[in-house]
């Protein structure tokens, strides 16, 4: 290997430190020239709806959800998207709830990296985004859960099938009185057209 003179090194160091910038600024090219390649984050709050149950087990319409004075309720919040299992990554939700004398106003965001314009194509599977939060232990009365402009009345002590708001993709179904069913008929628990 012939080495560079030492009246040479003078005259290429210059030429060194540009080679170097064209190829540190090339190989950021395919980056930038991409777009986002880390997808886009969105993000969504209190949108959807909540459902309130004892234990966060029950969602069906076959067992009613019992509500005893001095225990907490577990509260399921649907942020209502329907995410790609393909393209959407990084989900995360939460929620808080909080009372205020018999209103219990409940908060929740989440959010997610839409990979969607990096994807040749979304799997059409839809994942829902929830979060779970509890209340404090509550004492005997008739509370309204309060979620997304929807509100649930709720009697403690009580059994109850209709423990979710309205537009809920778990429980949309399940009525206590025809009441819960919008215009149908609550029959065994559920909303129907008969």
């Amino acid at each position: 290997m012939n080495l560079p003179r030492p009246d040479q090194a003078a005259t290429l160091r210059p030429l060194c430190s540009l080679l170097r910038f064209v190829l540190a600024f090339t190989a950021s090219l395919p980056v930038s020239a991409c777009g986002d390649v880390d997808g886009q984050k969105r993000t969504v709050a209190n949108q959807g709806s909540v459902c309130a149950t004892k234990d966060g087990g029950a969602r069906a319409c076959e067992d009613p959800v019992s509500l005893q004075s001095g225990q907490v309720l577990q509260l399921s919040v649907d942020l209502g998207v329907c995410l790609s299992s393909s393209c959407d990554q990084a989900r995360s939700a939460s929620c808080s709830a909080v009372r205020s004398g018999s209103v219990i106003e409940v908060i929740a965001e989440g959010s997610w990296t839409d990979n969607s314009a990096n994807a040749d194509g979304c799997t059409l599977d839809c994942g829902f985004l929830g979060a779970t939060c509890e209340t404090e232990a509550l004492p005997d009365g008739n509370y309204e859960i309060r979620y997304a402009g929807n509100t649930l009345p709720i009697s403690i002590p009580s059994s109850k099938f209709r423990v979710c708001t309205s537009g809920s993709a778990w429980f949309s179904n399940c009525c206590d009185t025809n009441a819960d069913c919008g215009g149908k008929r609550c029959n065994n628990h559920v909303c129907s057209e008969e």
